[in-house]
């Protein structure tokens, strides 16, 4: 899977807009994916959620939210809910703002995925160094 930052955002974005801050695993699913039956596309969000998760910026209820069956795809786990970390909100923000945003991928570009879980300390870094430049 390639980490696509615009599908990190939409996921934790999606997760953001619930008025109760926090989302169902099959409304996340439709949330982001609608209707579609891409495998591929299936794929990469189960990827991108259980990334977040590894990087402490998604909260689950049930393990990652996914059951996994020999025999076919993983599927998401009704009742299992999902809302963001305080990290996770830090993040979405950086990821809302272009320059910033710029700057995180130049950033996991040196570091790959695994230094996901430092970009929201990276964010505010980035953001403090803006406003003293601003």
């Amino acid at each position: 899977m390639k980490l696509n930052l615009e599908s990190l955002k939409e996921i934790l974005a999606a997760v953001e807009n619930c008025p109760s801050h926090q989302i169902d695993a099959l409304d996340l699913k439709q949330s982001v994916l609608g209707a579609t039956k891409d495998d591929a596309a299936y794929d990469a969000y189960v990827g991108h959620v259980r990334l977040l998760i590894r990087s402490d910026l998604l909260v689950c209820s049930h393990d990652d939210g996914f059951a996994s069956y020999a025999s076919g795809p993983r599927t998401p786990i009704r009742g299992a809910t999902y809302e963001l970390s305080m990290t996770g909100y830090q993040l979405l923000e950086g990821l809302r703002n272009q320059t910033i945003m710029g700057q995180i991928k130049t950033y996991l570009k040196g570091v790959g995925a695994s230094g996901l879980k430092n970009a929201p300390g990276f964010v505010v870094a980035t953001a403090i160094q803006l406003m003293l430049k601003g």
